[in-house]
């Protein structure tokens, strides 16, 4: 089955509080802290969900994004607050990819990741940086930076795109 995708129209995230972001149009590190306006019932992560959301909204249809690929969620060695966390940016970008008309976000295990890009399913932090920088030629900010850049090329790979 033939698909449409080209490089220019992938988005990679690794998602987090410092998002991880890579594609044709932008490669670096989005931030999404708390913003301090919340009433104190509402909680810390009031709002931060809906600009989450909005910025990756707005990013696809500027930049004519078809495809969205994510690192999934792992339940194993995170505090339930971390993980509701994450599940809160998962759930926020399945929404704003619905919101943006494109199909669903694909996510990748984060052991298929390191495997993807060290040929080890337990890599490191530092491993990930370093595979970025001798396999993609790049110079990562951080891992997040990185494991987007590596999600980004084994959606080339999967999706065998040329351009």
């Amino acid at each position: 089955m033939p698909n449409s995708f080209t490089k220019s129209n992938i988005l990679a995230l690794d998602m987090a509080e410092k998002t991880g972001v890579y594609s044709a149009a932008f490669k670096g590190v989005w931030k999404f802290p708390p913003t301090g306006k919340q009433p104190k019932y509402m909680g810390d992560d009031y709002q931060r969900e809906t600009y989450f959301i909005d910025k990756v909204c707005g990013f696809i249809k500027e930049n004519g994004i078809e495809l969205v690929i994510a690192e999934d969620l792992l339940w194993l060695d995170r505090s339930y607050f971390a993980n509701k966390q994450l599940s809160f940016y998962h759930w926020g970008l399945i929404l704003a990819c619905q919101k943006c008309g494109i199909r669903e976000p694909i996510f990748v295990k984060p052991s298929n990741l390191k495997f993807f890009a060290t040929n080890n399913s337990y890599a490191t932090k530092e491993q990930m940086i370093e595979a970025a920088e001798k396999r993609w030629h790049i110079n990562p900010v951080d891992d997040n930076e990185a494991d987007a850049a590596h999600l980004y090329f084994y959606a080339v790979y999967r999706f065998c795109i040329n351009n």
